[in-house]
């Protein structure tokens, strides 16, 4: 019955993944393209597949309200809409180095910073290795939920693309090693009084 229930969320996910595409891409074809209009669909493509998959979310530090680049640590392919540094998934607990690339840009074309760190609960959510996509999602679907905390730090502005790099990781290890050191304290809420954000 587990097996089944991991196959079911896993149709749901192409599903869903496959109306998304579509509207975004009706809306594209209605309105043009816009960075606000692919924002819009990708939250609200985001927010349906954490509700439908039963993942709850504990965040914790300020999350942005405004333009800004996201970068995060990446445990595995659950990690949605945000920009990945190390470039590749680790289990952790700690970060592999991150690339420069994303960070110079972000200094060249003042762009704001947000450091975010990503834990599960469980610690078989990383998708790491030679691990192939389907036995994977099989095996950490067939419970329910999965619990995830996110940890964002403050906005970091820099004119140094390396010293931009190094505090993001900085801030990023920080905020890893106090959620390892300090167990969640608060009731997950359930997912169906969640909103998707934005339009």
């Amino acid at each position: 019955m587990t097996t089944l229930k991991s196959f079911y969320k896993l149709f749901w996910v192409i599903e869903v993944t496959v109306l998304s595409v579509l509207r975004l891409t009706m809306s594209v074809v209605a309105n043009g393209w816009s960075p606000a209009l692919v924002a819009g669909h990708a939250r609200r493509w985001a927010a349906a597949l954490v509700h439908g998959l039963d993942i709850r979310i504990e965040t914790s530090g300020p999350i942005p309200d405004h333009g800004a680049l996201v970068v995060s640590n990446h445990r595995s392919y659950l990690d949605i809409v945000v920009v990945f540094p190390e470039g590749t998934t680790t289990a952790g607990p700690g970060l592999l180095p991150f690339k420069n690339g994303i960070f110079h840009l972000a200094c060249k074309k003042d762009i704001p910073v947000v450091p975010v760190a990503v834990s599960y609960e469980n610690p078989k959510a990383a998708w790491i290795g030679d691990d192939f996509f389907l036995p994977h999602f099989l095996e950490i679907f067939k419970t329910s939920p999965l619990k995830a905390r996110l940890s964002f730090g403050p906005e970091i502005r820099e004119e140094n693309g390396d010293i931009l790099k190094a505090t993001a990781h900085s801030s990023i290890q920080h905020q890893l090693h106090a959620m390892q050191s300090a167990p969640s304290s608060i009731q997950l809420p359930a997912m169906k009084n969640l909103r998707p954000c934005g339009p």
